[in-house]
């Protein structure tokens, strides 16, 4: 028998309907809990849509900090893939057989000024492929295109969609709310958006024969930068990576390895910025581990909460005011 008709939703959080204060997508904040209720209902739109386009199952993949932002009594018609590893889930659905992808909730590239709470999986790098600021939703789509799956829709603010456009020019997008900061944004009304979800979904899904899976042709270029000098110094040990006189850091590669490269240099920088620095190349100042040394009790919250404030300010943003500060 044929195997039946199956899309895949990659989901996050900052990019859904009604999810506008930053503060309101961490765990224990006073919002948290209404944002993962927001966040179940335009996946579920996102299923509806799928689902009245042709699609006979949809898997779910929570892409959200460790994924644990949806249960699965929260989504109606789909099945919420679950492992510790976020990527064990999503090679799950792969193996599973998906003939579609759809982007849902996604926010924009690191360093994009106008863009709601961006960054590109951990903050500490931005990173371009092939000279296109490339964030989340372009690996994911490149990561499913090169399995021959095409990405049929994304959802989110206008700079993710914008974002999206090189790699995935024929994917249905559906803008969500209006940003000018990394720190508030603006929904639009939730009913008439998440109907437009749903029937963008089902469009992308008939149409998926007809979309081609995202890919860029050997060698691409990835290019990154660092917030800070220890990261870059880090990455700049990766075999294959250049440090320019600019101090960018370039690799060129095929896919995989291109992906390789950039979560070992996305990580490297992320545990220099959480752990203080690195013992061969030096401290970072206003680090987490700064911060925290000393704090205590309800100091701690403020300490942790503001280091990750300033991952989305300088260098590549405006400092977070401190009404938004948790």
């Amino acid at each position: 028998m044929p195997t039946p008709s199956r899309a895949l939703i990659l989901a996050d959080i900052e990019g859904i309907v009604g999810v506008d204060d930053w503060r309101d997508i961490i765990s224990g904040s006073a919002g948290y809990a209404a944002a993962c209720r927001a966040y179940a209902a335009d996946v579920n739109a996102a299923v509806r849509g799928l689902r009245a386009g042709g699609a006979a199952e949809v898997l779910v993949v929570d892409t959200h900090g460790a994924g644990t932002n949806l249960a699965p009594a929260d989504i109606v018609g789909a099945e919420l893939i679950g492992d510790p590893s976020i990527m064990a889930r999503i090679d799950a659905a792969i193996a599973r057989g998906v003939d579609a992808l759809a982007l849902v909730g996604f926010h924009a590239a690191a360093g994009t000024p106008d863009g709601f709470v961006p960054h590109s999986f951990n903050p500490q790098t931005r990173s371009w492929l092939d000279d296109h600021l490339a964030g989340e939703p372009a690996f994911y789509a490149l990561m499913l295109g090169n399995e021959g799956i095409s990405t049929t829709l994304i959802t989110g603010d206008a700079r993710t969609l914008e974002q999206l456009r090189p790699f995935a020019p024929n994917a249905r997008g559906v803008q969500t709310k209006r940003s000018d900061s990394p720190w508030v944004a603006a929904s639009f009304d939730p009913e008439p958006t998440r109907a437009a979800i749903a029937a963008a979904a089902a469009d992308g899904y008939r149409a998926r024969a007809g979309i081609a899976p995202s890919t860029l042709p050997a060698p691409m270029a990835l290019t990154l930068e660092a917030q800070h000098e220890v990261g870059a110094r880090l990455i700049a040990g990766i075999p294959g990576v250049e440090r320019r006189a600019d101090g960018s850091l370039i690799y060129r590669g095929a896919w995989p390895e291109v992906w390789r490269a950039f979560v070992t240099a996305n990580s490297l920088a992320a545990l220099a910025g959480t752990a203080g620095g690195s013992w061969f190349h030096g401290p970072i100042g206003g680090s987490l581990l700064e911060r925290l040394r000393g704090a205590a009790g309800d100091a701690a919250g403020p300490a942790f909460s503001g280091f990750y404030a300033d991952q989305f300010s300088p260098p590549w943003g405006p400092a977070c005011p401190p009404e938004a500060m948790p």
